[in-house]
């Protein structure tokens, strides 16, 4: 698979509402997303990414238009 998309167990991270509204979960379908809004949202939603994906997964970010940018290996 490319490196520039998630892999199974991956974190990602959806910009959901113009920087303001992200989703947290993990590129499985049947993850639980936890939502995280207003401010001080992105630092709340790195956070429990990183607490998610542990020391193993990578962790994404994933725009509107649909494209992927790594955000730790």
């Amino acid at each position: 698979m490319p490196d520039d998309c998630p892999n199974a167990g991956d974190v990602i991270i959806w910009d959901m509402e113009s920087d303001s509204i992200w989703w947290v979960g993990t590129q499985d379908r049947n993850t639980a997303a936890h939502m995280f809004e207003g401010a001080g949202a992105w630092d709340r939603a790195f956070s429990a990414a990183q607490e998610l994906a542990g020391p193993e997964a990578s962790i994404w970010k994933r725009y509107k238009d649909g494209h992927f940018e790594k955000l730790r290996t």
